[in-house]
């Protein structure tokens, strides 16, 4: 779609209704297993007009519109309803708030994969658990850092977790360097040189790289003892691209997955009791997201979801993401339209 053609469908919008700052003053895990509904609070009478909404992320790699609708009126505090899984919800709210992160600000991320080993809770609050003191130990060794993180079951039956870590400095590893000159050493002085887990964990340390950081603080947190798990659980590289960004988002975070599983040997369903939410942010606060919200009218809502449908098939995305009568659409645009938007002039 040309330039041209953008600007014109642009032509509706009015002033911004929100420019500021994505609100996030303390710092949230997402750990909470329940959904917390709003309290009561006072609101325009039912059945008052709400304009459709144009929202732009700076620097982001989306665009959603949401269509016109009518208020509900003053909402009744509803009752705390448990999470029971990563629902197709879960996932658009998750794909949206990567599609918002200002790619420059934030810089390439670290992709992170953190498993248990051979034996692994059961009970979800002592994974959290876990989770948090890892979340800890990265804002103490990272000040200013933060991740997006989804938890899934493996086949097994084992939660393991999806990460992508901001504000982490890229370092090149030398553990390789260290194990050789320890060996070296130690055969010098007619030692038996075996890489055990001592050895391994202390050539870590030495190392202090992202990678060696993150296994060895995760097999810490664990509380695993053995080699293997040292070696193999974890797995962390550094992304080149934003576009792999995007498909690492779209092929693991944005996957749905179930909340139970069925162990293929023994046709046992697992499931994990009490985890909570599935997908959360730690570190809130140093997330950079920059939304800025335009109000438009009926005609200008259309004319750019029509163009936003276009983008989505071109892209290859299913029938059921292009949006249906007055509902909004989210998809993930280029640079040069996204600052087309952005210069957007009233």
């Amino acid at each position: 779609m040309t330039g041209g053609k953008v600007t014109g469908s642009l032509k509706f919008a009015e002033v911004p209704a929100f420019n500021g700052t994505y609100p996030g003053a303390r710092s949230s895990l997402g750990l909470s297993p329940v959904y917390i509904w709003p309290e009561r609070v006072s609101r325009p009478p039912a059945g008052a007009y709400r304009p459709p909404l144009l929202r732009v992320p700076l620097g982001g790699g989306m665009v959603a519109i949401k269509g016109p609708s009518e208020t509900a009126g003053v909402l009744e505090q509803g009752n705390k309803v448990a999470i029971m899984g990563f629902s197709r919800a879960s996932r658009r709210n998750l794909i949206w708030k990567m599609g918002q992160i200002d790619r420059e600000k934030a810089g390439l991320p670290l992709f992170a994969t953190l498993t248990y080993g051979r034996e692994w809770p059961s009970d979800g609050r002592v994974v959290k658990d876990q989770l948090h003191a890892f979340h800890k130990r990265l804002a103490r060794r990272y000040a200013g850092s933060c991740d997006v993180w989804k938890m899934e079951l493996q086949k097994r039956g084992a939660p393991h977790f999806h990460m992508m870590l901001f504000g982490v400095p890229p370092r090149d590893c030398v553990r390789s360097s260290i194990l050789s000159r320890r060996a070296n050493w130690a055969a010098g002085r007619g030692l038996p040189w075996l890489v055990s887990r001592e050895g391994l964990s202390a050539a870590m340390r030495a190392c202090g790289c992202p990678v060696c950081w993150v296994q060895l603080n995760w097999h810490e947190v664990a509380g695993y003892g053995s080699f293997d798990q040292l070696r193999a659980g974890t797995r962390v590289e550094q992304a080149r691209t934003w576009a792999g960004v995007v498909s690492y988002t779209v092929k693991y975070l944005g996957k749905v997955v179930e909340s139970s599983v069925v162990i293929r040997q023994t046709g046992e369903r697992v499931s994990l009791a009490k985890c909570g939410r599935w997908w959360g942010v730690s570190g809130r606060r140093f997330l950079p997201i920059n939304l800025i919200t335009y109000r438009m009218t009926s005609g200008g809502f259309y004319q750019i979801r029509r163009y936003m449908r276009r983008l989505v098939q071109s892209s290859g995305q299913k029938k059921r993401d292009r949006g249906r009568g007055a509902r909004g659409l989210a998809c993930w645009v280029q640079a040069r339209t996204l600052v087309q938007l952005r210069r957007m002039r009233h």
